[in-house]
């Protein structure tokens, strides 16, 4: 079994494009003023979305951080059922299409310690030469357990990014201050918090005034980091993604539709903004359903650089897949709970068969199982979420850099 495929995306004119991703904690869609939440509490994401492509249906597999990394870095979702793939020695060495880039220098960002939750084995075992900035790195003072600001750190970036005039780059920028105890620093260029009741700060999703004021600090970095960029003269070459590495937990946020809550989907749904200056014509919205898999083959495909997908994302730009889009998600206990969202529908299962359940997503009551009166959709989803599943667990035993050399030596 192998998913290796060859991609030779159409060529783009000009120089090597420099990339910039961006995780931004907890970043769920329903807390963002994308999903017209009443509160407004990212006007300044929103002013970046309506220049960019954003994906109003993107989801991440599952929830954590270090989850996050692994299944965009590789394609394939954590569904290491007891701590984190990253953890996992055994499968540490992954291919990438980040290393397609030959040119780019390769740089990771982090406020705090890179050794968290092993995310720098991880990293450095599968992109040679990354250079990893961390708690240490900068001049910025530390603000509390996650090390710098999340502001500090996209301006200490910016200022390492800067001097990178002679090559191309890829950039990953993770931030963490979109967390508990929530801190806003001393250092807040002009940031004021809003002190808005609690009830009313639970009823839009936030789970107190405290996390409402830390996602309107995390936009107000976001703008900051963009003011600072657009000076920069790699701004116009850059290619920018922006999206949450995971949602957050059943708030009850009262303007989204009752699936998100009932179905758990306010854990999975982020916001994914692809920001390309030059790149104009890509500029809308794009309301199929996309996956946090598909963020690399995206970029590489966007920018015309030929790649190697070995796993299960996609080119969310292909139209070629319209039609047969779904996100993978899992839920991690002993026995797991799996599921793939569809354009109208959810299908959930166990990970050992049991409990299926098909759920429509615009319904009044999305918890109904409706698999009888759509018994070909609940069959071939069912095939395709284990499939899926299974595959993962296979795959991940067999993506190193040789293992995928192999395949295509073999062809």
């Amino acid at each position: 079994l192998s998913f290796v495929r060859e991609t030779t995306p159409r060529p783009v004119a000009g120089p090597p494009a420099n990339i910039v991703i961006v995780f931004l904690e907890s970043f769920a869609f329903y807390k963002s003023s994308l999903s017209d939440n009443p509160l407004d509490p990212t006007p300044h994401v929103q002013d970046l979305a309506d220049e960019s492509r954003l994906f109003t249906r993107f989801y991440t597999p599952h929830t954590g951080t270090a989850r996050s990394v692994f299944a965009a870095m590789t394609g394939i979702p954590d569904i290491e059922p007891v701590k984190t793939s990253s953890r996992n020695p055994l499968i540490v060495r992954q291919h990438t299409i980040a290393n397609a880039f030959e040119g780019h220098d390769r740089l990771y960002f982090l406020g705090g310690s890179a050794s968290w939750g092993e995310i720098r084995g991880m990293l450095a075992h599968n992109i040679p030469g990354l250079e990893i900035f961390e708690e240490g790195s900068y001049e910025s003072p530390v603000v509390d357990t996650w090390g710098i600001s999340d502001l500090d750190l996209f301006l200490e970036a910016n200022a390492v990014l800067r001097e990178r005039r002679d090559r191309p780059f890829l950039a990953i920028i993770q931030t963490a201050g979109n967390h508990r105890p929530y801190t806003i620093p001393d250092n807040h260029r002009g940031f004021e918090t809003l002190d808005i009741p609690e009830d009313e700060a639970t009823r839009y999703g936030f789970e107190s005034t405290a996390g409402f004021n830390a996602m309107r600090f995390m936009d107000h970095s976001v703008k900051l980091f963009l003011d600072a960029v657009r000076d920069e003269s790699y701004y116009e070459d850059t290619v920018f993604v922006f999206f949450g590495d995971h949602g957050s937990g059943r708030r009850h946020p009262k303007h989204m539709p009752v699936s998100e809550d009932q179905l758990g989907l306010t854990q999975f749904h982020v916001p994914l903004i692809i920001h390309a200056p030059r790149m104009t014509e890509y500029v809308g919205i794009d309301d199929g359903v996309a996956s946090e898999l598909d963020v690399l083959p995206t970029i590489a495909s966007l920018l015309g650089q030929a790649h190697v997908n070995s796993t299960f994302g996609r080119d969310l730009l292909d139209p070629g897949f319209d039609g047969q889009r779904y996100a993978f998600t899992t839920s991690h206990s002993a026995t797991p709970e799996i599921g793939l969202i569809a354009q109208d529908h959810y299908f959930r299962v166990m990970a050992d068969g049991a409990n299926p359940r098909l759920h429509l997503l615009a319904s009044d009551t999305p918890r109904d199982d409706v698999s009888e009166e759509f018994p070909e959709l609940a069959a071939r989803l069912q095939e395709l979420v284990h499939g899926l599943y299974e595959s993962a667990r296979l795959v991940r035993y067999r993506n190193r850099p040789e293992d995928v050399q192999r395949a295509l030596d073999a062809r």
